[in-house]
């Protein structure tokens, strides 16, 4: 993986907000949904899909919801990768970590910039790593997915941020059962039985 091409990347997504984030997001997956194989190894060569022209005609919503779609996929390859037990990349990613972020409660970033220099870093170790987990190994979505991660754990904490995403995950999961399904918690011992 060229690490150089998600860091120039990342430099260039660093202005964005979550929403635009998670709008470039879905435009590159709605694109890596349309491609065959060969279109597909084009986008990971150039890093990215290069943005449709007219595509956004009503369509943008749809991006952002593709996007978060995306996202939620995503959200658990970086919960296994950040916050599950002890492994090498794991170890990168920390080491990158400002002392506040790793902390049970970060510190508040001297200022907007510094707080945004420092996702960029994390978001630059993170995103050559996340190009293998991720679906279609395209760079871009790699690099937007670690910039949204890092800001989330640089703003909340790695803690915090894991625990959201352990919640959102157990939510997503509840909310994919059957509400006539059975749960997996015991039956109350005060219930009549039938």
């Amino acid at each position: 993986m060229d690490t150089a091409m998600t860091e120039q990347q990342i430099t260039e997504l660093q202005d964005m907000n979550d929403d635009e984030l998670l709008r470039q997001l879905g435009v590159q997956m709605y694109q890596a949904e349309q491609h065959d194989d060969e279109g597909l190894q084009a986008a990971r060569e150039l890093g990215h899909f290069p943005e449709p022209e007219g595509v956004e005609m009503g369509f943008g919503e749809n991006f952002r919801a593709i996007g978060s779609r995306w996202w939620a996929s995503i959200e658990v390859k970086l919960y296994d990768l950040l916050c599950k037990g002890d492994n090498e990349d794991r170890e990168k990613i920390l080491a990158a970590l400002p002392a506040s972020a790793t902390a049970a409660a970060p510190a508040v970033a001297a200022d907007a910039d510094d707080h945004e220099r420092s996702a960029t870093q994390v978001a630059s170790v993170l995103a050559p790593i996340l190009v293998g987990l991720i679906p279609f190994q395209i760079p871009m979505v790699a690099s937007i997915a670690a910039m949204i991660a890092a800001r989330m754990v640089i703003s909340s904490g790695l803690k915090a941020t894991c625990d959201f995403w352990s919640e959102s995950m157990a939510a997503r999961k509840e909310a994919e059962q059957p509400a006539d399904a059975p749960t997996d918690a015991p039956a109350d011992p005060a219930e009549p039985t039938a």
